[in-house]
């Protein structure tokens, strides 16, 4: 029994290898279970035994891909200056993004939480946000009011916006887009983000001085 467990764990951990090696080689669309089942030379039906469908295995790929990407962000963690890390965090996207740029489009731009999706995996799909809210808290101080925290979730989705689009334009393929083009654009965006996190720090002294009394 234990021998046969284990030959499901195998059969279900080759499944996952092999969906993530058709995302990053050939894009997301052009998976599926049947797929699978012909280079792993099983049956069609074999991996419905752990994945109930397409869309069961898309969401384990991204669950993947944000397991790696987290491993990917913790030197950002280590950065003890708020604008130094959001920095930091903009080029740990963009390496991860030039090193699996398959999974990234995947992660970011076409795959949604079921809804059987546990909590926990829904917080390790908003941890990167929740990583850039944090760190403008930091950057700003802590938020007194509800007013303030709103502002903060708010200044982290226009720097998340710079970063995805970035990082977006970086991975075209558009003719337009030549290689210097795309070294262009990764620089610019640095120097955005530091601006950026000026304008942050400034617009929430100046909040502030306007609600004393």
């Amino acid at each position: 029994m234990a021998h046969g467990k284990s030959r499901g764990i195998r059969l279900r951990e080759a499944c996952l290898e092999e969906a993530i090696a058709i995302v990053e080689t050939d894009g997301a669309e052009n998976l599926s279970l049947r797929e699978i089942s012909r280079r792993l030379d099983v049956s069609h039906q074999a991996p419905y035994k752990h994945f109930r469908s397409r869309e069961d295995l898309l969401w384990s790929v991204v669950l993947h891909g944000f397991s790696i990407l987290r491993d990917a962000l913790a030197p950002a963690a280590d950065e003890s200056d708020p604008s130094e890390r959001i920095t930091a965090i903009y080029k740990a996207l963009h390496r991860f993004a030039q090193l699996h740029g398959g999974l990234y489009r995947l992660m970011f731009l076409s795959a949604l939480p079921p809804d059987s999706a546990q909590k926990s995996d829904r917080e390790l799909v908003s941890s990167v946000f929740k990583d850039l809210c944090e760190t403008v808290a930091d950057l700003v101080g802590a938020p007194g009011t509800a007013e303030e925290d709103l502002m903060i979730q708010q200044e982290a989705a226009v720097l998340w916006s710079v970063m995805h689009g970035a990082i977006s334009l970086s991975m075209s393929n558009n003719a337009a887009m030549a290689v210097r083009s795309k070294g262009l654009v990764h620089t610019a965006t640095l120097c955005a983000i530091e601006a950026l996190s000026h304008c942050i720090r400034a617009r929430f002294d100046a909040f502030r001085i306007e609600q004393q009394p």
